[in-house]
This record gives C-alpha cells, sequence and structure tokens, in this order.
C-alpha cells in the first residue's frame, strides 16, 4: 500500500485488488472509534448500488485492524477534490453539474 493519509481517525491507504485493480483500503486509527460502528458504514455501503456510487469490493473483519476495501476514485473523495486547488477553478456549469448527478443519485437509491 502507499500514499497513507489519516482523516477523523481513519486511515486511507491504495492498493491493488488482485494484483490488477486500484483500490482504497480504509481502516481505523487504534482505539479511535467501535469496531461495530466502523462496520456499520460498510453494511450501508454494501446495500447501497449504483453507478455512480462508489463500489464496496471487500471487508477484511477476521481480526483488527478491520479493513473496507473500495474502489479508488483517482482524484479522492469529491470533498477533498473540491477543496483542492484544482476543484477551486472548477467553472459554475461544471459545479451545477456535478450538483445534479449528486442529486440524482441521491434520489436514486432512496
Amino acid at each position: 500500500m502507499n500514499d497513507e493519509r489519516y482523516d477523523n481517525n481513519v486511515l486511507y491507504c491504495a492498493g491493488k485488488w488482485n494484483r490488477t485493480v486500484d483500490v482504497a483500503v480504509k481502516t481505523l486509527k487504534p482505539g479511535s472509534m467501535s469496531a461495530a460502528a466502523f462496520l456499520d458504514e460498510a453494511k450501508i455501503m454494501h446495500t447501497l448500488r449504483h453507478r455512480k456510487l462508489v463500489l464496496l469490493m471487500g471487508v477484511c473483519t477476521n481480526e483488527e485492524p478491520i479493513y473496507i476495501i473500495t474502489e479508488l476514485m483517482s482524484n479522492g473523495s469529491l470533498l477533498e477534490y473540491l477543496r483542492d486547488d484544482s476543484g477551486r477553478t472548477i467553472r459554475i456549469p461544471t459545479l451545477i453539474d456535478f450538483a445534479a448527478q449528486v442529486n440524482y443519485t441521491l434520489y436514486s437509491v432512496h
């Protein structure tokens, strides 16, 4: 794994699934949150399926630390992207398109 970073007591890393697919690996900083609360997120992700949502690829729960594996978003989360320098140069029509896609996706999975 590479590109490790902590955000709100969660460690994010990039890795490879079956040596071919880029994935994001998420785990808790030890002692920061209960494993049950962390697994609740995975349970919710497991029930949500949409082409515009990050795909849950697996959960490793044999022993702690617990890992959640998802498809890798090349620009990070949408929030990170919008806060980053590249996100600050996005034109208004593109931001409106982003908002419309998020709205449609939330409506579709609701």
